[in-house]
């Protein structure tokens, strides 16, 4: 069997290509009778790298994530915003109407990590063959948007799903028929943390902090406690505090219960 890994990022910075690695390194230990190649975006990069060490094909093309969040974006700004995504999923469409044509026969299955559904949908489609869609986001998708919609998305570009937590599932129980979803359970490679003493509840917030990933909500709801008085809790400790959530949480009481610490995980794996 042959399958077409095709992922959002050439990097090993973020928890979803870390947990990508973790997913090709199970195939490549454990599924002998499974063939890999590897897509990549602008450049080979780490992963490229590291994926050629396990003997796995990799490309290099020019496509997009096509995964945006309009409200971050100005209103002046917003039409050439618009425009600019609609030439990149042109773009996308062209490059896999292009390829098909010399991947014909070549591979038995389309694997799409995330925020890549689109491009990883559309050439599974020219190639009539199934496509599996890696989600890593609730359904809420925090103001997330995918062009075409998650919905469309999800109902005539993939036809099996991954998520991993029941959590995820769970979230998509009234957008996909159960019996097409997936939970593993892979992580990724971190260095133990200690864990400190602590009276109440003590809440470990890690991995990239952004909108689309929701900590934010956590960290309100655990504010609305303390304010509401409802709640004794201890420590917070986050992975990684970037400055703009530390400037977000300044005015707010709960802020000096939270223990900020760098980014604690390995960036090379």
């Amino acid at each position: 069997m042959k399958v077409l890994i095709v992922s959002h990022s050439s990097k090993l910075t973020g928890g979803s290509e870390k947990s990508l690695v973790e997913v090709i390194r199970y195939v490549v230990n454990t599924q002998k009778e499974i063939e890999l190649c590897l897509f990549l975006p602008k450049e080979k990069g780490k992963f490229g790298a590291l994926a050629e060490e396990y003997g796995i094909d990799v490309e290099v093309l020019p496509y997009h994530q096509l995964c945006f969040q309009p409200e971050c974006v100005k209103a002046w700004k917003k039409p050439l915003y618009h425009v600019r995504i609609l030439a990149a999923a042109i773009w996308d469409a062209m490059l896999a109407l292009r390829l098909s044509a010399r991947m014909k026969n070549r591979f038995d299955l389309v694997y799409s990590n995330t925020s890549t559904v689109f491009f990883g949908g559309f050439l599974s489609r020219m190639l009539h063959i199934p496509h599996v869609w890696h989600i890593r986001e609730f359904s809420s998708e925090y103001g997330r948007s995918f062009f075409a919609g998650a919905e469309y998305l999800r109902k005539h570009l993939a036809d099996r799903f991954l998520v991993p937590s029941q959590a995820l599932a769970h979230s998509y129980q009234n957008h996909i028929n159960h019996e097409k979803v997936n939970v593993i359970y892979n992580g990724v490679q971190v260095p133990s943390h200690e864990r400190a003493k602590h009276t109440g509840i003590n809440m470990l917030i890690s991995g990239s902090i952004q909108r689309a990933k929701g900590q934010m909500f956590a960290v309100r709801v655990l504010n609305e406690l303390k304010t509401r008085g409802g709640v004794a809790y201890g420590r917070f400790i986050l992975l990684e505090a970037l400055l703009i959530l530390r400037k977000k949480t300044t005015f707010w009481s709960i802020f000096k219960h939270i223990t900020w610490h760098k980014m604690c995980f390995c960036t090379d794996m």
